[in-house]
């Protein structure tokens, strides 16, 4: 296993308008978190049973957990790489100091506009100065840090003051994903949801910032390729979904639920009472790789797209054969080549 991501707790300081947290999107969902002892023991049989390379600490906001630190250094000691997604916004020089020395090698932060005003109307919050002095504290320290820029109907235009910035800071790299419906971003369709235009507009310049600024910048949100011509783009690092690939990223949510990713709504089972293994291999596991939407059943760049992403169709429309939103709302566009 590579990758797994454990969201050590439901609770946020923000409200983004793009928030795909799956206890979010309107369907009922378990809430809450086990105590200190009983997250150790969690990620105690996490760790035994997934053997990961990575382990990536989530949220919610992970820094709401007074234990967090706890948290990472039981992980870190066993030798294994651990990343902290957080919105930036609590982390402060003394904190930064303690979370590197405890063993977390790679911080991911959001930075969604080169705009003080849209990245605060984004996040719901005025989180913008806290997170670009985050960043910079965060080199300082000697760790890695990733900015990570999410493509909207409001900011798309922003990306290369965002990119700017982060050059300026001194971060590794930079993901640049595209608004995935889910959570509560499903209520804000209409003010999110870039058109295809908008989407390849942003591409084109994460795609010459990675020549001027030397970034490295990754698409790990899926674009679909019946929308938009890939190879235009040559210089970023495209993902589709990795579902049952060696580059998974199981999500084990506080208490322990295990789901195929953290942006899928659907629980395989429970770590604390059963295997692991069993639930990968399982119907509902078996289900989420095999299924695609039949409009995409004989499009030659089925087995490498899948449909593109599944778990917002899951969260949208609750299927699994579901267009995703972005997909369905240009589905008069697409370009699919056949199947010979």
């Amino acid at each position: 296993m590579y990758s797994v991501i454990f969201e050590a707790t439901q609770a946020c300081n923000h409200d983004c308008l793009h928030c795909y947290n799956v206890w979010k999107c309107g369907r009922p969902y378990p809430q809450g978190q086990l105590d200190t002892p009983g997250t150790l023991k969690l990620i105690d049989r996490i760790i035994r049973q997934t053997r990961p390379r990575i382990f990536s600490f989530t949220g919610g906001e992970p820094l709401l957990r007074p234990d967090l630190l706890q948290l990472i250094e039981a992980v870190s000691r066993r030798g294994i790489t651990v990343n902290l997604l957080t919105n930036g916004s609590l982390l402060t020089d003394q904190l930064i100091e303690s979370l590197v020395s405890g063993g977390v090698s790679l911080f991911e932060i959001p930075l969604l506009s080169g705009d003080r005003a849209e990245h605060n109307h984004l996040t719901r919050s005025h989180s913008f100065d806290r997170v670009t002095e985050a960043l910079a504290t965060i080199k300082l320290a000697g760790a890695h840090a990733v900015s990570v820029f999410v493509v909207t109907k409001r900011n798309w235009d922003h990306l290369h003051d965002m990119l700017r910035i982060s050059f300026a800071l001194g971060v590794d790299g930079v993901m640049v994903n595209r608004f995935n419906p889910g959570g509560s971003g499903l209520q804000n369709l209409a003010e999110l949801l870039p058109t295809v235009e908008q989407t390849a507009e942003a591409l084109r310049v994460a795609n010459d910032a990675v020549e001027e600024f030397s970034l490295p910048i990754s698409v790990s949100v899926p674009i679909p390729p019946c929308l938009i011509d890939l190879k235009a783009y040559n210089r970023l690092n495209f993902g589709f979904c990795a579902a049952g690939t060696d580059r998974a990223y199981y999500t084990f949510d506080p208490l322990g639920n295990l789901r195929m990713c953290n942006h899928s709504p659907t629980i395989l089972g429970s770590i604390l009472a059963g295997s692991f293994r069993r639930f990968i291999r399982g119907e509902a596991a078996r289900a989420f790789n095999r299924e695609v939407p039949p409009e995409c059943a004989d499009c030659a760049r089925v087995a490498e797209c899948r449909g593109n992403c599944k778990a917002a169709a899951e969260q949208a429309c609750g299927s699994l054969c579901a267009l995703e939103p972005f997909v369905a709302a240009n589905e008069t566009r697409r370009t699919l080549p056949r199947q010979s």
